[in-house]
């Protein structure tokens, strides 16, 4: 291109539609009620899990995404619970990451946590190595990042960036957590700044 050519104009996308924004509440094992529990032995049945639950819609996000997923989480690679098992946990968010997803950016800032150690960090590195084999020549390789440098101190609530759609959530991402906590969806990542938020956190803290 010359010095004084015309700048390719590219075509400008068109914005995502976002879903209708909604918030639920992980408090039943058998879905996310839209509304606060009717009764305190809900809120037993959820504390006593012994097993991973996340948010099924959140887990959907997830694997229907595009092009992103970004968490920001301090405790998101601590199980929740005594009662969950920590392999447990991680081997359930290794799954939502399957073979077919489309999205190939996936970035996890979080903190230090002991218990998150070698082995499980393999199982992540394996699933970017398996994503990849199965990927077509010149498809977009699929990169799977975790920092472990996020400072607490600054951030206390947890986030999730899905395509162009913040998530909010009082406890951990996904849902997971035994205790009554809301998820909340819907709002744009872009309009809210939350996506150059998450861009200026993983540059200043990785």
């Amino acid at each position: 291109m010359g010095r004084f050519s015309s700048p390719v104009q590219m075509p400008v996308p068109s914005p995502r539609t976002l879903p209708a924004q909604a918030i639920y509440w992980g408090c039943v094992p058998d879905g996310d009620p839209e509304r606060f529990p009717p009764d305190i032995s809900a809120l037993h049945q959820r504390r006593g899990l012994s097993a991973p639950l996340p948010s099924s819609h959140f887990v959907e996000a997830v694997k229907q995404a595009k092009n992103r997923v970004w968490i920001m989480d301090s405790h998101f690679l601590s199980s929740p619970s005594d009662n969950i098992k920590q392999d447990d946990y991680v081997l359930d968010i290794a799954g939502w990451f399957h073979p077919r997803i489309d999205a190939t950016d996936i970035r996890i800032l979080t903190c230090h946590e002991p218990g998150f150690d070698a082995s499980q960090r393999s199982i992540f590195n394996g699933l970017v190595s398996d994503i990849n084999k199965s990927r077509a020549s010149g498809q977009t390789k699929f990169s799977l990042v975790i920092s472990q440098k996020m400072d607490s101190d600054l951030i206390h609530d947890r986030f999730a960036i899905i395509d162009d759609e913040l998530w909010h959530f009082g406890a951990t991402v996904g849902g997971f957590h035994t205790s009554l906590s809301a998820v909340s969806r819907g709002w744009c990542a872009i309009k809210t700044g939350a996506a150059d938020f998450f861009n200026l956190a993983w540059k200043v803290m990785v």
